[in-house]
């Protein structure tokens, strides 16, 4: 099933853009609609109560000829696993054109009668997607031919629930679309991993911001919103060459929005969303923001040995947490993230905090090598590496070389088996392990560390490093005071090896047999 539908929704917004290319650009016209989708012409008497549509916030989308995702069918459930059984809400499959729907317009995905009750999840099965580029098909990589949200709604029985499934294409292309104007931009699109960012919403449950931004010509302006106290980005537009903007489909609250251009930036606090109406901000008028502080990264690798898709940079508070045991969650310390394509031996990136700039004091960088394009750490030795550094902002422009050496993940075995234990440990539930870099090439930086709730038998351990030398320790908290002082006391236990070389593969195995 493939339906194209005109520009309107329960209580949600219809755009007729005026499009052109002057800042004083007449505004567009903006009409509430009040009135229901018109019955499908498959179903004049209206019998279906169940309708998902697919759109996309109003946009300037450059560097594109064409942007699709082909699929299969669509299925809802009203379980919450992968397993539980699942309805057919569209069995013909269909193609969604992006660009058709970042110019205002949405398109219909299904259509369904289905028995009243609460329903958890869509899950859509995926054929292909595909981008048109200076008009070449390119086919895009997707992480899994099945793409699920859970999403609660009810069906009623007399009513008619509708659904809007909206694409954030910036979001989802966030990692590539700014190289655009680059040569290498095709051989980039092959490499990239497409992961649709969907937000699925409840047609009367959304409102809408609009504005104008004020700029000089020929400056691409992106706004991204978030919600009022939150610093995951939201939702992210592009404003139109006239200079208007506009953020459908977002639910009621309030939000920040922030707006990036090169050499400018500004932003606008507490914006309210109220359900069905819409928030017209006025004119934005941007300040330069070119005396800013920024931090240059100079990243050196080798590419013939460190062969990834994208180089992520990262700025962190002097002491902040750059690199956890086993997972990136620990990035709540980070200020920025900047991606870029590796191309070449040496890549310099530069940060601006969004367009703020950095204040005068101390600060730590770190960069990952994403060997698996898919934007995040991941847990194989190998598929990833990180470099750290620091510096000093004193002045507008401030240096760091980060590069050698590369850290890669790594998995320890640490066995404590029954018999090797001191004998008076029973009872005692703490055990601290820690690595240490014996030559301290990143810096006085303990590696890893756990805490054992058990003296379990066998324990693993994850660690981010490069390969050297290493010191590795563990203690058995007697007194339980090892959290508050930091290094062991006299009646504590501790295992040591010391001069530990890690040369490939993963860290050497632990076993815990020598307590003192």
């Amino acid at each position: 099933m493939k339906r194209i539908l005109p520009l309107a929704c329960i209580t949600c917004i219809v755009l007729v853009i005026a499009f052109g290319c002057a800042v004083n650009a007449p505004e567009p016209t903006i009409v509430i609609e009040e009135e229901p989708l018109v019955p499908d012409e498959d179903d004049p008497d209206g019998t279906h109560n169940f309708e998902l549509v697919i759109a996309e916030t109003p946009s300037e989308i450059a560097g594109f000829e064409g942007v699709y995702i082909d699929f299969d069918r669509i299925e809802v459930s009203k379980g919450e696993d992968e397993e539980d059984k699942w309805v057919t809400v569209n069995e013909d499959g269909g193609e969604v054109d992006i660009l058709y729907l970042a110019g205002g317009g949405m398109q219909e995905l299904a259509l369904a009668d289905l028995e009243p009750g609460k329903y958890t999840q869509i899950r859509f099965h995926l054929n292909r997607a595909w981008v048109i580029v200076e008009g070449e098909e390119i086919e895009l990589k997707v992480p899994s031919d099945k793409l699920r949200f859970i999403k609660p709604f009810n069906i009623v029985e007399g009513e008619t629930t509708q659904l809007v499934a909206d694409f954030d294409f910036h979001e989802s292309f966030r990692h590539v679309q700014h190289f655009r104007h680059f040569k290498f931009f095709k051989r980039l699109l092959r490499r990239f991993m497409l992961r649709p960012v969907i937000r699925m919403m409840r047609m009367h449950e959304v409102g809408m911001i609009k504005g104008q931004v004020v700029y000089p010509e020929d400056t691409e302006i992106t706004i991204n919103a978030y919600r009022d106290g939150e610093d995951e980005i939201y939702k992210t537009t592009t404003a139109f060459c006239n200079g208007w903007f506009f953020l459908a489909y977002m639910e009621e609250g309030y939000y920040d929005l922030v707006f990036e251009a090169e050499g400018y930036s500004g932003r606008e606090e507490d914006v309210e969303v109220k359900v069905g109406k819409i928030s017209y901000i006025g004119k934005i008028v941007l300040e330069d923001t070119t005396e800013i502080n920024t931090i240059e990264v100079t990243v050196n690798f080798d590419e013939k040995l460190i062969n990834g898709t994208h180089l992520f940079v990262t700025s962190f508070p002097e002491g902040g947490t750059l690199v956890n045991d086993d997972t990136d969650s620990a990035d709540d310390d980070r200020i920025e993230t900047v991606s870029v394509p590796m191309d070449g031996n040496s890549v310099i990136v530069t940060l601006t905090r969004a367009g703020f700039g950095y204040d005068i004091g101390n600060y730590e960088v770190r960069a990952h090598i994403d060997i698996d394009g898919d934007g995040a750490f991941s847990m194989s030795p190998n598929h990833n590496y990180i470099s750290l550094g620091s510096v000093s902002v004193i002045s507008t422009t401030n240096t760091v070389i980060v590069g050698e050496p590369w850290g890669t993940y790594t998995s320890i075995a640490v066995s404590n088996r029954a018999n090797n234990r001191p004998p008076s440990v029973t009872g005692k539930e703490m055990m601290y392990l820690r690595v240490f870099d014996m030559n301290d090439s990143w810096g006085n930086y303990a590696y890893s560390s756990k805490s054992i709730i058990s003296l379990a038998g066998a324990i693993g351990m994850d660690m981010w490093a490069p390969y050297g030398t290493y010191n590795f320790y563990a203690v058995i908290d007697m007194n339980d005071n090892f959290p508050v002082l930091g290094v062991p006391d006299s009646e504590d236990y501790v295992y040591t090896n010391m001069g530990i070389a890690w040369t490939s593969g993963l860290f050497p195995d632990q076993i815990l047999d020598q307590w003192q």
